[in-house]
């Protein structure tokens, strides 16, 4: 079982922002040696959409970022925590928990948002957990210093919070990354083994794949768009793709000596990776194109995830956390990066969108004429992928689908209808999210709700004695 139940004290901090005029990369402050290191995306349906938390290894705190604001998680002192993943959240649990792998005191956490905190020893002292993923009921992690990997139970077939080890065949390979690819089940990194970890599940031998550049530190690992896996060589500077058959292709990077290290998904249907020794963030595409590098003058980015508005990542020298903004392209409903053809049927409120990415058809039936909606589809959720959504004119809702929250619906009351407002959805706080927002004609005022902190505003702009109409309204 896990040990020792304390309640965490919560500290809540206000963020700065650091963003540069034209640039799509902003960033936000944390405290000096703070030390900000693994980071993930929220995935619990109760919480406010796009949480992030992350992990500060040099001031042993867990952060979550959340409407502008920091709220501190305070971990043992001396813990050193690294990886952080969102647990699995089935069998009714509201608040999902955070998993935390506590490096340096070899221990795994786990957090409740509310405070509630608990770890527990891994079977072998000083293990070095490092980074974590979920699969199944289980979150594994691997164990660097102790050439194991293991998997802490979240409710499944083992006690919640015991932890069973197993024995990587190669000695002293150090696993280091490790991501679960539902298809196919584990795969990790042996950053001094020089090789591709698999364990199709639990009872079944580890199979190793050699990567063809001696020495090449592969570090983190990720399931890329494609369904294959990608992963960081740190001393080979190259970005490697396995297939699930095993089959190896190294990338090398344009940058000398860039050292890449965390890489994710995004949401643009491409890789993105940190470059630490370079100080920049690479993108790489399926087809192992470099297509774009973001310098960071005198920053060590470490991890990343995708998040709201593009790109989340973090700064252990900097102390910072960044975005860099992905922003979705008009009608690209896939996330592919291009626009996809599709029709709004009014006389039914079906939406019809033919998938760039695949050719298959996008069916929803989301809206009624009758009922007055007008259409007002836009990235509400930050993904990079068009949310099909309905102002309803005749009662002041928006009814959106949000693409990350699959067979739900938002409503939102933001409009009033005897005003005859019209809707006006853009990103008008630049946090890569379309924010809800209408303009009032007869007053000639925008009344405007940001997703980043979700403070109403009100701006004056127009004048109704001109018959002053909005730029960004098409008359549908």
């Amino acid at each position: 079982m896990l040990k020792r139940m304390v309640p965490c004290a919560l500290w809540i901090v206000a963020s700065a922002l650091i963003i540069e005029a034209g640039s799509p990369i902003a960033k936000f402050s944390r405290p000096a040696n703070a030390g900000p290191f693994g980071i993930t995306l929220s995935t619990d349906p109760a919480a406010p959409n796009g949480d992030l938390w992350f992990t500060e290894f040099d001031a042993n705190r867990v952060v979550r970022f959340s409407g502008g604001t920091f709220l501190e998680y305070p971990m043992p002192a001396g813990s050193g925590p690294q990886g952080i993943v969102m647990g699995p959240g089935g069998r009714g649990l509201a608040n999902r928990p955070l998993w935390i792998a506590l490096n340096t005191s070899s221990r795994i956490g786990r957090l409740l948002p509310s405070g509630a905190f608990t770890h527990t020893p891994t079977p072998t002292p000083n293990s070095g957990p490092t980074a974590l993923t979920v699969g199944g009921d289980d979150v594994w992690f691997t164990e660097a210093n102790v050439n194991r990997i293991a998997r802490v139970s979240a409710g499944g077939q083992l006690p919640t919070g015991a932890i069973e080890e197993f024995p990587v065949p190669t000695p002293n390979s150090r696993p280091h990354g490790i991501v679960f690819h539902p298809p196919t089940g584990l795969w990790f990194t042996e950053y001094d083994g020089n090789r591709i970890g698999y364990l199709q599940s639990v009872g079944a031998q580890i199979l190793e794949f050699v990567i063809p550049t001696p020495n090449s530190q592969p570090a983190h690992i990720t399931v890329g768009p494609d369904g294959n896996l990608w992963f960081t060589e740190f001393a080979g500077n190259k970005i490697g793709r396995i297939t699930t058959a095993g089959t190896i292709t190294e990338f090398p990077l344009p940058t000398p000596n860039s050292g890449p290290f965390g890489i994710a998904a995004g949401p643009d249907g491409n890789l993105w990776f940190t470059a630490v020794t370079a100080h920049r963030i690479g993108v790489i595409t399926p087809a192992g194109e470099v297509v774009a590098e973001y310098p960071l003058p005198a920053a060590a980015p470490q991890s990343l995830t995708a998040g709201p508005g593009g790109i989340w990542f973090t700064e252990r020298d900097g102390d910072n956390v960044g975005r860099i903004r992905v922003r979705a392209e008009s009608n690209d409903y896939d996330g592919d990066g291009k626009a996809d053809v599709g029709v709004y049927r009014t006389s039914t409120g079906e939406w019809f969108v033919s998938r760039s990415s695949d050719g298959g058809l996008r069916h929803d039936n989301w809206g009624s004429s009758p009922l007055g909606d007008l259409t007002v589809p836009a990235d509400y959720d930050g993904d990079g992928r068009i949310d099909p959504a309905v102002y309803r004119s005749t009662t002041g809702e928006w009814i959106i689908g949000l693409s990350t929250r699959p067979g739900q619906t938002t409503v939102t009351p933001w409009g009033a209808p005897s005003f005859n407002d019209r809707p006006v959805p853009a990103d008008y706080d630049d946090d890569g999210r379309a924010d809800i927002a209408v303009y009032r004609e007869s007053t000639g005022q925008w009344f405007i709700l940001p997703s980043f902190t979700s403070l109403p505003l009100a701006v004056p702009w127009g004048s109704p004695a001109f018959g002053d109409v909005p730029l960004r309204v098409r008359d549908r």
